[in-house]
């Protein structure tokens, strides 16, 4: 896989996994139990995925940075259907 992919993938994966991250801090302080296990099971797998990733490649820290910024960002300003 050459380094662009990674690169353009840890960026996409960190969005996804902020996003995952403030959709179930949104339900757990609702008290949704079953929306908020359901998005911390998706914590686990996309962080796990992430982690495998970097920990040969360290200079993706940086798309991971920023795709944490976007992904909060879309999680607070288009927040799922009903919310």
């Amino acid at each position: 896989m050459t380094y662009a992919y990674l690169f353009i993938g840890s960026f996409v994966s960190m969005v996804a996994l902020d996003y995952i991250w403030a959709m179930y801090t949104i339900y757990l302080v609702a008290k949704r139990p079953v929306l908020a296990g359901t998005f911390a099971s998706g914590l686990m797998l996309v962080n796990s995925l992430i982690t495998l990733g970097y920990v040969n490649e360290p200079t993706l820290i940086a798309p991971l940075m920023v795709g944490a910024f976007v992904g909060t960002y879309l999680a607070v300003r288009f927040p799922l259907p009903g919310h």
